[in-house]
């Protein structure tokens, strides 16, 4: 195992990348290995291998040097480096760590996009077993998340899927749309084996007091409503009233306040 610094040159113009390791072959193979699968963090480098192709490139170890002493070798390398930056493939000039700068992270981020999607993701076409489900199941029963991580994860979303950042924004249904999802649904019922698997999920949950208040707050409050004869209809039970009119209960609510302008010809009371 050969410790030092070491180069990948072009054999064409003449232009390196230097680096350093505990295991120089190693890492070596590990270079070739993300160069051919075009994936290699240093962008300027891939984009020649990708232009001229392996054979143009050597990979030489010009430097021996113990462990203790290899950042302090390579840093010298990479000042000597930083003096001919037209010459080098290197886009950091810091020994033993990464400079994050804005570039880097614009970099980074593009490389990964799409990544993990369609034919690409290592689960494409893969089926999870009925074993390797009830594995899971059993590993995550009893599972809560703590106070902090649902706080983190509320904070975090606030304001992702709302107003512009929303992927429906500014579109809307059209009636033959709206028409299809209704019927569809119609008859529509919940297994038993579904129904139980509902109730189970249940078992042992509470509500709290602040959750309790909403809910009481929100069954004894009144909806009003500009109907499409423009006649103004009150009523306290959102859901069975939409129900008994085949209407929506989320797009009535969505009128109500003021997130939506209509819905079947019937507005809010504040649209008057």
């Amino acid at each position: 195992m050969v410790s030092g610094i070491y180069k990948i040159v072009n054999k064409i113009n003449g232009k390196y990348y230097v680096g350093s390791s505990n295991n120089i072959y190693k890492r070596f193979n590990q270079h070739k290995l993300n160069l051919k699968r075009n994936c290699h963090k240093n962008s300027h480098l891939q984009s020649s291998w990708n232009k001229y192709g392996k054979n143009i490139f050597n990979f030489i170890t010009i430097e021996e040097v113990e462990k203790k002493k290899l950042i302090d070798t390579e840093q010298r390398y990479l000042d000597a480096a930083h003096d001919e930056k037209n010459k080098c493939y290197n886009s950091i000039f810091i020994a033993g760590r990464v400079e994050m700068t804005d570039e880097i992270k614009k970099k980074l981020s593009d490389s990964h996009l799409g990544l993990l999607k369609g034919e690409k993701h290592p689960l494409w076409g893969k089926h999870l077993s009925p074993e390797t489900r009830k594995k899971l199941r059993l590993a995550n029963l009893g599972k809560q998340r703590t106070q902090i991580s649902i706080e983190k994860s509320r904070l975090g979303n606030i304001g992702k899927h709302s107003g512009k950042n929303n992927p429906n924004f500014g579109k809307h249904r059209s009636n033959e749309t709206i028409e299809k999802i209704r019927l569809k649904s119609i008859g529509r019922k919940h297994t038993d084996e579904t129904k139980l698997k509902m109730s189970l999920t249940k078992i042992g949950k509470h509500y709290s007091e602040l959750s309790v208040k909403k809910s009481a707050e929100t069954r004894s409050k009144f909806w009003n409503f500009l109907n499409p004869e423009k006649i103004v209809v009150e009523f306290k039970n959102l859901s069975s009233f939409c129900k008994e009119r085949g209407l929506d209960k989320s797009a009535m609510s969505n009128v109500f306040k003021g997130k939506a302008s209509h819905h079947k010809g019937w507005k809010s009371i504040n649209s008057i």
